[in-house]
């Protein structure tokens, strides 16, 4: 019974659905690039690498927040915090140590991946706009990441997803610090603090313009049909709505929900391009 007490700390800790997330989405990555669906033992990397860095990074920032969460492990003496560091340490070299192995390319991707994650944890989460950057960036460089197992991070179609990921990310990051702004004056003073609810909307509604003027670029190139921009077209009306109703909202929970349906079909819309469906 101790061995399975201990096994469902790690696993809380570890938030294991992030990382599952994580891996599906450098999977995608990794699919858009390759083209088609064989199986590789690269394939099976990019899902894993990103599942353990975002484990990692999980059990990371338990470590740091140990004095502000007051219901995970650390805080009700389940663990203690120099064990969950070291744990999370070592799910970081895992990650990185397999990603060299197989690419030079993700591997790198992976190192940065990892250092950002811990210089937000360590400081960077209570910074306006440069915590939210820094989570774009790490939600946005999981396709590159899978597409390096290809032999090529940045090619134009995931290119374009890295930048769309990046604006449509940090669009849903405004409108969660808007939804959190009562929460997060106890804290910290976060964008939505500084800003105010209306000048956050506008912020987020350029950063989803700017993910819009991206989208055709693919289909200009003659690179996916008329399949993806038919899906990408959807993506680019909802965030144009969700944008538009924002200024309105009464409760800043239903754009970010949003966003992360719109993030999906934007996936959709690239899967269906790369896979010719």
């Amino acid at each position: 019974m101790d061995i399975l007490k201990k096994y469902h700390v790690l696993v809380e800790l570890m938030r294991p659905v992030n990382g599952l997330m994580a891996g599906i989405a450098a999977l995608i990555g990794y699919l858009i690039a390759e083209g088609n669906l064989a199986m590789a033992p690269e394939l099976f990397m990019a899902i894993s690498v990103p599942f353990l860095i975002s484990c990692g990074g999980m059990l990371i920032n338990d470590y740091f927040d140990r004095d502000i969460d007051k219901h995970r492990p650390i805080q009700r003496g389940e663990i203690k915090p120099n064990n969950v560091a070291l744990i999370g340490v070592l799910f970081y070299i895992s990650g990185i140590t397999l990603a060299f192995a197989f690419n030079i390319e993700a591997g790198y991707i992976a190192l940065i991946a990892a250092a950002m994650l811990t210089m937000y944890d360590a400081s960077l989460a209570k910074t306006p706009l440069v915590g939210n950057i820094i989570i774009a960036l790490n939600t946005a460089l999981t396709f590159p990441f899978g597409a390096a197992f290809t032999g090529n991070a940045f090619p134009p179609a995931i290119s374009t997803l890295f930048i769309m990921a990046l604006f449509s990310t940090l669009a849903r990051e405004t409108y969660k610090g808007i939804q959190d702004m009562e929460k997060d004056r106890k804290t910290r003073k976060t964008l939505a603090i500084i800003l105010g609810a209306k000048k956050s909307c506008a912020l987020a509604a350029l950063f989803n313009l700017a993910a819009i003027s991206i989208s055709p670029v693919p289909a200009l190139l003659n690179i996916f049909g008329l399949p993806y921009l038919a899906l990408v077209a959807l993506a680019d009306l909802g965030f144009v709505y969700t944008s538009v109703t924002a200024f309105n909202s009464k409760d800043f929970y239903i754009q970010s929900r949003n966003m992360k349906i719109l993030q999906a079909l934007g996936l959709l819309a690239f899967l269906a391009g790369a896979l010719n469906f």
